[in-house]
């Protein structure tokens, strides 16, 4: 894991102020820290002008999808029979390799609601979601009727 590359899981990209940590108006990580990473896209920035606090929730209605899966998640597994469940440790849940979530059927969204229902954790491998553009991201987690994403 080197420090200086900026692509190695623990590296340090943070904001200092300089020169090249404003792009416009908007504030961002320094050019040579944004030339390191390799999702520059997604490199934190934020507009000073905005207002950064958020409202408190209305009410609104919530549809369970997990209540549609199927609890044998055969959708996950049917069409590729590449896929891997491994449990983490008896209370933390899954990791799942050779399923990716941005191609995911309604009824496989559906089951996958369900199996985050059912072991709590789930950690996938290899998403291609960080190659994706963030409305891309928003639509996907509408299904959920998620409306915040936390990244």
């Amino acid at each position: 894991m080197s420090s200086n590359t900026g692509r190695a899981y623990g590296t340090l990209i943070s904001y200092t102020k300089d020169d090249d940590s404003k792009i416009g108006d908007i504030f961002t990580v320094s050019k040579r820290n944004r030339d390191a990473l390799k999702f520059p896209a997604w490199a934190p920035a934020w507009d000073p002008k905005e207002d950064h606090k958020f409202e408190h929730l209305k009410p609104f209605r919530h549809i369970d999808r997990g209540l549609f899966g199927d609890p044998t998640f055969k959708s996950l597994r049917e069409d590729n029979k590449d896929v891997t469940f491994r449990k983490v440790s008896p209370k933390l849940g899954l990791e799942v390799d050779g399923i990716q979530l941005s191609t995911l059927s309604n009824k496989q969204k559906d089951d996958l609601a369900l199996l985050v229902e059912t072991v709590g954790v789930v950690a996938f491998r290899n998403q291609d979601f960080k190659l994706q553009d963030f409305d891309k991201i928003k639509d996907w987690a509408r299904y959920y009727e998620v409306t915040l994403i936390i990244i």
